[in-house]
């Protein structure tokens, strides 16, 4: 069975819960207008898709406010420095650890990953026959871009050999490139988070 005909297929398990924790998950499964079993899956799924991984990687957690005033201070060339070199060391990291590969592909998946669980960022990524179109929608300030802006252009150069074109918003940075060459296979991130991804 491949890894796509496994996510079609389902199991039913019995877990135990605190009454409390039972009334917590199906309240805000209300809130959100989804059943406690699509709650359950959610939950399930950030903890293996993103959370595990980033404790198992090395991230640490810190508070938006503090991240958001140390990008303040720092001027606009570092910033590109810093995500032309320092971010996507991270990213190669995490590449090899979640898929051990960092082939072009399975780095634009780090990213999706990365940022399909981030409350901060919105991904919408559009793979088309080697049409590429890369959004992130953010609330971190103009200078968040500024260094999203520099990451993108620095993998997307680095991995697949072409100059991106890049638009750089004060909440959203969009990067569109072509390749000769495109993947003969879907992603399977592309495949697992169709329905995740930003309009």
């Amino acid at each position: 069975m491949d890894e796509h005909e496994d996510e079609k297929e389902s199991v039913v398990r019995t877990f135990r819960l605190p009454v409390k924790r039972d009334r917590l998950l199906t309240e805000e499964a209300k809130e959100k207008g989804i059943t406690l079993n699509a709650m359950m899956n959610s939950v399930l799924t950030e903890h293996q898709d993103w959370l595990k991984r980033a404790t198992e990687s090395g991230f640490v957690w810190i508070h938006r406010s503090s991240y958001r005033a140390i990008i303040e201070e720092l001027d606009d060339e570092t910033l590109r420095r810093i995500g032309r070199t320092v971010v996507p060391e991270w990213v190669e990291d995490m590449s090899r650890y979640m898929f051990q590969s960092t082939d072009p592909e399975r780095i634009l998946d780090t990213l999706e990953v990365r940022y399909t669980h981030d409350p901060l960022m919105r991904v919408n990524f559009i793979r088309e026959k080697g049409n590429y179109t890369l959004v992130f929608t953010h609330d971190m300030g103009p200078k968040f871009s500024i260094l999203a802006e520099a990451v993108t252009k620095e993998l997307v150069t680095k991995y697949f050999r072409v100059e991106p074109e890049t638009t750089r918003g004060e909440s959203v940075v969009t990067v569109k490139f072509r390749t000769k060459n495109p993947p003969t296979t879907v992603s399977s991130i592309d495949s697992r988070h169709a329905n995740h991804q930003s309009p």
